[in-house]
């Protein structure tokens, strides 16, 4: 394996001006480093990056924070899609990446102050993250991958446009006569979270309505909407005649238990996810959604966090980017049915199953 010392010895010159040509010192005469490259070239020495990183005071690494559990995190495709933007990014820049969970609330600004990683990407962070504050202190270039609070405070973010999202969802539902909507979404401390559900409540106050506070259900994120809420929301005089809920996965799940239930979906009941994350297209039916770039969004978090690091980024003027969503319309919505048909059609439903073999 080719050493510093032998580029050294073969260009016949010192260890010192090897490792300056190598960290593009100034102090170097244009036809050594010329000369120092073309041996380089001509041994395939590849430089350590550690070495490279310790002698420039940098890690070569950046963190990716993540307030989830592994279990969570690996269980949904978005997230895989948004590391592999940042992954995409910072790999052609010989950056590592150093995935780190932080559920349990782990300092993990230490990293930084341990020179283990020279800034943070930082993802799914709550709006009341208690290190926030002590991140923006210690001066470490960072990126979240979405709004961290609704007062403007002064970070780099790559979001999407939720609100707007919400708001075409809801749309789509009226046009379809749906008026009662119930919404299963995650506890409102996630800024996708807060943002989807003001969205959903202008939607409602466009057309002279209001959420009734029943229609409401928080439940974690990435998990299945309660059965004994659902169903004591079903019973109802008035119950809902469709869902939207704040990620893919939920709304799956929920899709799942009212057909145990021995509804139709759309025919009974429609549901409306959010995220478009690959099985939402191989769901059976396949599930209608508001789409967002996750890996889009991961490589433009790397990419602002890069200019930071270059030192390009604009003191005291943090880039935020708003990424746009779209409506998918695929086969768990439909036009709303009168309850009498509805209840007809579930009790057809369940005697072809009963007279089945």
């Amino acid at each position: 394996m080719t050493t510093i010392t032998d580029v050294a010895k073969a260009a016949n010159v010192s260890k010192k001006t090897v490792s300056r040509v190598i960290n593009d010192h100034p102090d170097v005469a244009e036809s050594t480093r010329h000369h120092v490259q073309q041996v380089i070239a001509e041994l395939g020495y590849q430089p350590s990056m550690l070495a490279r990183g310790l002698a420039q005071g940098k890690a070569n690494s950046v963190g990716v924070i993540i307030d989830q559990s592994a279990e969570e995190v690996f269980s949904y495709p978005l997230y895989s899609d948004n590391l592999r933007g940042i992954s995409r990014v910072l790999s052609a820049h010989n950056i590592d990446m150093l995935v780190h969970f932080t559920r349990d609330a782990v300092p993990y600004t230490d990293l930084y102050r341990q020179r283990r990683v020279d800034g943070f990407i930082l993802m799914s962070m709550p709006m009341n993250d208690p290190q926030l504050e002590a991140l923006i202190a210690s001066g470490a270039p960072c990126v979240f991958t979405q709004r961290i609070a609704d007062n403007g405070t002064p970070v780099a973010w790559v979001d999407v446009d939720f609100e707007g999202g919400a708001i075409a969802a809801l749309d789509h539902l009226f046009e379809l006569g749906h008026r009662r909507i119930g919404l299963v979404t995650s506890p409102p401390n996630k800024i996708y979270a807060y943002l989807l559900l003001r969205g959903y409540r202008t939607a409602y106050e466009r057309h002279g309505l209001a959420i009734p506070d029943a229609f409401v259900l928080h439940t974690p994120a990435y998990t299945g909407p309660d059965p004994d809420r659902i169903a004591a929301l079903l019973a109802q005089p008035d119950p809902p005649t469709a869902f939207a809920c704040s990620d893919d996965l939920m709304a799956i799940r929920l899709v799942q238990l009212l057909q145990q239930m021995g509804y139709d979906v759309p025919g009974d009941i429609s549901v409306i996810g959010s995220d478009d994350a690959l099985l939402a297209q191989f769901f059976t039916p396949p599930l209608t959604t508001i789409r967002q770039d996750a890996l889009r969004k991961g490589s433009m978090a790397a990419e602002i966090l890069l200019r930071q690091l270059h030192g390009e980024a604009i003191p005291g003027q943090p880039e935020q980017q708003l990424l746009p969503t779209h409506l998918t319309v695929r086969g768990t919505t439909g036009p709303v049915r009168p309850a009498d048909e509805r209840r007809t059609a579930r009790q057809s439903e369940r005697t072809l199953r009963q007279s089945r073999p």
